[in-house]
């Protein structure tokens, strides 16, 4: 008599790659492009997310000037977790300004959290932002106040940044070569 013995494998396959779930990007209220507010106004943005999110204030003054600017102690953010909400968001976040200055003026974003303390490039599908004019008849441009002005150094042939923005959509702003040729507007951008 023979026996034979018999084995059975068992093949699991495992994806080296894992499947994540394709979340919608989140989404600010109002829903503008742009929105203007009026110097010394109290203004909110609401952000709705399917995940945790976080608020990215304009960075104008540190990045140009090395100027620190006092909008986070002005800034009040309320994060709440959404059981069922008529949105279809599980995650909503309020961001209230107090007191807002023409320096104010920039791109405030929202964006889902990102917990692994590496510095991220967030594409459309994580963030939204809207612009935010703050409106000072007084101040037309964005600048931090210093009576000595400043000076813009730039190599010839080289791109350069000239820091200077309108605090409001219907300030023109024209750059002069040599107080005579102005340069197109169209190669101006806002930042």
């Amino acid at each position: 008599m023979a026996w034979f013995i018999s084995s059975v494998c068992i093949i699991q396959l495992v994806s080296k790659y894992p499947v994540f779930a394709v979340l919608a990007p989140p989404r600010i209220t109002p829903s503008k492009e742009e929105l203007i507010v009026r110097a010394g106004a109290i203004f909110t943005l609401v952000c709705e997310a399917d995940e945790p999110i976080e608020w990215q204030l304009p960075t104008f003054l540190n990045d140009h000037f090395q100027v620190e600017s006092d909008l986070k102690s002005r800034t009040y953010i309320k994060d709440v977790s959404l059981d069922d909400s008529g949105s279809g968001y599980r995650y909503r976040s309020s961001l209230v300004l107090r007191d807002p200055v023409s320096m104010d003026t920039g791109y405030y974003a929202c964006r889902y959290k990102k917990n692994d303390g590496l510095n991220h490039l967030y594409n459309s599908h994580e963030t939204d932002q809207i612009y935010v004019y703050v409106q000072d008849d007084n101040n037309l441009v964005v600048h931090p106040n210093d009576p000595d002005g400043y000076v813009v150094l730039m190599t010839e042939f080289w791109r350069g940044i000239i820091p200077c923005k309108p605090s409001h959509p219907d300030v023109k702003m024209s750059l002069l070569h040599q107080n005579v040729q102005p340069i197109l507007r169209k190669h101006l951008n806002r930042s």
